[in-house]
């Protein structure tokens, strides 16, 4: 078919350094035509009027080599360009785009150039992007707020560290003798009660709703030898010191009362803090998934070896914080329900502490040695059930007494015993002086000064924190949404992906099949001409 003059009215930019690839991960977005003919002819190098017409697809006649385009350069000229665009008129004033894919030398007035049509771009305002299964975006700047989004991510930490600048302590006593006190327990009987109760004993009631039938007499740490000491005498003096079933060190008396203790306590662990402390150095969130957990945690110790982590998006309020509950019986306890889901008491989130910390003294009966191991087997079963006891009785608001019951046993068995039983026995065995320790496994602990619970948030160590922030700022967050996607809501890019994209427009089929193709990998949509220039934290929000 012989050339006409309408054959000849095609105009051919052919550029150079155009920042766009085939892939389609990194795209220059344009809402109109005027600003994106405006930004490619920028790159322009080589500038033609009167080419010959350019098709748009490979079904072209048998003749004709497929998406090629001749030029009147020498190809030297032409080696570093990547890039062309063409408008055939008189047909229509739409411009083309596309890359190129090859320079061929056809001699040195004619260069053949080999090209594929950017779907992306020459269609970019004929599409409409449409609700449908987002899987990834970047969100709007007043919508990345901590907690916000908490959908699962597939990075992961590879080493975590403690954030020095979010720790707290609740300890309860001190380390010095001021802060201790020695308790006697003692199974009364009618000769020794008066001894006890003047002594300033307590006990034979209901204690958090349960009946414990042991007495118990606390001594401030440092008078407590001496006190002790006497305590004991008067009771052998009237031979009775054999009712002494145990004796041990607690932060606060054991007993302040027939019901437990509730007191609020807030840390100075701000979970919402957006800076972390590191070994690396001091480091400032900007995309603020990264205070949540998995990133961050906030791990719960209690010197008595309970552990809990809780996550920093479940906390209520901004400050970690819960209820400390203390236990009334004859081993001090403290139970720690955190702020947590909003809820106020479940088991599963709490934290306790208890303290079985035995002292030795001295006795001379059958009485005592046995009473003794009694002590043991009880204080061994104490461990055990004073975690069920404390979540029990938080039900009704209370602290249950896990070992009331077993001293009220051995009050029965006492007074159930025989005396001409007891007398045989103690006739049989002639004891020497000994010394009765039940012993106890917090007893390092206590004398190290560690009573209660610590607190620490975890954090991605720093190396970590600059790797996932640069991969959020990159890639947006995971969403996993029916929605619009988010195309053009922060100021310099938008990362979307989605699943089936939902797109309309009058594009060709092959065109649309690549834009899909596109969102469904997952694009970049550029606002600014810097495609690729990140920058520095927080450039995009």
């Amino acid at each position: 078919m012989p050339e006409t003059t309408t054959t000849r009215l095609t105009k051919v930019r052919v550029l150079k350094d155009v920042p766009c690839d085939d892939t389609y991960t990194d795209v220059r977005y344009f809402e109109d035509t005027g600003s994106q003919q405006g930004f490619f002819e920028g790159f322009v190098k080589h500038t033609y009027e009167n080419a010959a017409y350019q098709r748009v697809n490979d079904q072209v006649a048998p003749y004709r080599e497929l998406l090629t385009l001749r030029i009147p350069a020498v190809a030297d000229d032409v080696y570093d360009c990547n890039y062309i665009m063409f408008q055939n008129q008189p047909y229509g004033n739409k411009w083309f785009y596309a890359f190129i894919r090859k320079v061929n030398f056809v001699s040195p007035n004619c260069t053949k150039i080999d090209y594929e049509i950017d779907w992306f771009q020459t269609y970019m305002c004929d599409f409409e992007v449409h609700p449908c299964m987002v899987l990834r975006e970047h969100v709007n700047p007043g919508d990345d707020i901590p907690f916000a989004n908490t959908v699962p991510e597939p990075f992961q930490v590879t080493k975590y560290t403690v954030d020095i600048g979010a720790t707290d302590d609740y300890v309860i006593g001190g380390s010095s003798l001021t802060g201790s006190y020695c308790t006697v327990a003692a199974i009364p009987n009618k000769i020794s009660l008066p001894i006890l109760e003047g002594a300033g004993a307590v006990g034979d009631a209901l204690y958090s709703g349960i009946y414990n039938g042991a007495m118990y007499i606390s001594f401030p740490a440092i008078t407590a030898p001496a006190a002790v000491k006497a305590l004991i005498a008067a009771l052998a003096a009237v031979d009775a010191a054999e009712c002494i079933c145990g004796i041990f060190m607690t932060p606060v008396p054991p007993i302040q009362g027939t019901d437990a203790q509730k007191t609020s306590w807030t840390s100075g662990i701000n979970v919402n803090g957006e800076t972390m402390h590191t070994v690396g150095g001091t480091y400032n969130v900007h995309n603020k998934k990264l205070l949540s957990y998995p990133f961050c945690y906030i791990e719960g110790t209690s010197d008595s070896g309970d552990e809990a982590i809780y996550k920093p998006e479940l906390v209520g309020g901004n400050a970690f914080g819960g209820t400390i509950y203390t236990m009334a019986t004859n081993v001090f306890g403290l139970k720690f329900v955190p702020d947590y889901m909003g809820e106020d008491a479940l088991p599963e989130n709490s934290l306790n502490y208890f303290s079985v910390v035995n002292c030795t003294w001295r006795g001379q009966s059958y009485d005592q040695a046995s009473t003794a191991n009694a002590v043991r087997q009880i204080n061994n079963m104490a461990h055990s059930a004073i975690n069920g006891a404390l979540n029990e009785g938080l039900g009704s608001n209370l602290i249950v007494n896990p070992i009331g019951a077993a001293f009220g046993a051995i009050r029965g068995i006492n007074e159930a015993s025989s005396a001409n039983d007891m007398a045989n026995v103690n006739g049989q065995f002639e004891l020497p002086v000994q010394h009765f320790n039940s012993g106890g496994p917090d007893t390092l602990n206590y004398s190290s000064g560690y009573r209660g619970f610590h607190f620490r948030r975890y954090c991605p160590n720093y190396e970590d924190l600059e790797r996932l922030d640069t991969l959020f700022d990159m890639f947006g967050y995971q969403v996993n949404k029916c929605k619009m996607p988010n195309l053009t809501g922060r100021p310099k890019w938008n990362y979307v992906q989605l699943q089936k994209p939902c797109i309309t427009g009058s594009v060709p089929v092959q065109g649309m099949m690549a834009i899909k193709a596109a969102f469904a990998r997952g694009v970049r949509l550029w606002h600014v001409d810097e495609i690729g220039e990140y920058n520095g934290p927080g450039d995009n929000g």
